[in-house]
């Protein structure tokens, strides 16, 4: 059962205030029960900076996804937490933060997936638990010290972000876990969508966008448009259509896409728009335009296109890529532009 929005911001908002009193008390315990000294005041101030610029519970909530998943067989080519993306690329920063972390990932193997993604979106709440309350514990039970008070000052706002990661609810910013799980245990259309998309990146992890089976992209249930699993569906769908020759589908798949572009996240945006300018140069179909904000194996090829970079350096870029089917795929744009 999923709960309404606004029904998820009350409790939010409630067990959120209930947090920073207990932040609070912590705080108040610790300075009025013995002498303060200068490493109190640092460990004070150096909370509330990272509160503000980059929030440690919401590094423990993805860095619990990344824990369960790569325990059960995902793998993780991109972690974003507030503004800061750590890929395989390096660390990249966004001025806009299109929410307050996600972590992308793919299965290694496509056997029991449904059971790997469950484990995964698991992770993050359990993480958060069990930081909060491994930390309170610690605070009482040791002595006091400025690296302890650091630490504790955020567990109860762990425990926050834990709560409200498992209240299925379908929020603007995208599904909280337990919808997930709800989803999952429910068979929801948006969880079958989910299932398929991850089914069929398992296979181009070794193989090629061929070798997907059609009925894996084309019959499935039906989603809103602005729906995170749809659009990763339609971004598989396009390149499928590429890889068997279908290119005036692939073409409207993606001019499809770019007219959803308003519903992915930044970052997203820009990629797509790179995408669709190999796209249509590698096809003859023009140049495209505004992919200059994104960054990545597509934007790579374009600048080696332009003459910005040498092909040497475009195909190191490309093979980063951390599916083989998608540096193929690139690979062969690329090729085909450069016949153009």
């Amino acid at each position: 059962m999923m709960l309404r929005v606004k029904t998820y911001r009350i409790l939010t908002i409630l067990v959120a205030v209930l947090a920073v009193a207990g932040t609070a008390a912590l705080l108040w315990f610790d300075l009025n029960g013995r002498q303060v000294e200068t490493g109190d005041w640092v460990a004070v101030g150096v909370a509330l900076f990272c509160l503000i610029f980059f929030s440690p519970t919401v590094l423990v909530h993805e860095g619990g996804h990344l824990l369960f998943g790569l325990l059960a067989g995902m793998r993780f080519p991109a972690v974003t937490v507030g503004h800061f993306t750590f890929s395989l690329r390096g660390v990249r920063f966004s001025r806009a933060a299109f929410a307050a972390g996600e972590s992308a990932f793919y299965p290694a193997r496509p056997n029991r997936i449904k059971g790997k993604l469950a484990f995964t979106a698991l992770g993050g709440g359990v993480m958060n638990f069990l930081y909060g309350g491994a930390l309170l514990a610690l605070y009482f039970l040791l002595p006091s010290h400025p690296a302890l008070l650091f630490f504790a000052l955020f567990a109860p706002l762990s425990l926050q972000e834990g709560f409200a990661a498992f209240l299925p609810c379908e929020l603007p910013a995208g599904r909280t876990d337990g919808a997930l799980l709800v989803g999952l245990k429910e068979r929801a259309a948006f969880a079958e969508v989910t299932l398929a998309v991850l089914r069929a990146q398992s296979v181009v992890r070794r193989g090629s966008y061929q070798d997907i089976a059609r009925e894996q992209l084309f019959s499935l249930p039906v989603l809103r448009e602005d729906d995170p699993a749809f659009l990763a569906l339609l971004q598989l769908r396009w390149r499928y259509q590429l890889s068997v020759g279908e290119e005036t589908a692939a073409l409207d798949t993606l001019f499809r896409l770019e007219s959803l572009a308003e519903y992915l996240p930044p970052q997203t945006e820009g990629e797509l728009l790179a995408e669709l300018a190999l796209v249509r140069r590698a096809l003859g179909k023009g140049r495209g335009e505004g992919a200059q904000r994104a960054r990545g194996a597509y934007f790579d090829a374009l600048a080696c296109l332009d003459g910005q970079i040498s092909r040497r350096e475009a195909e190191k870029s490309i093979k980063k890529e951390p599916l083989y089917g998608e540096r193929e795929l690139i690979l062969d744009l690329l090729e085909r532009a450069f016949r153009e």
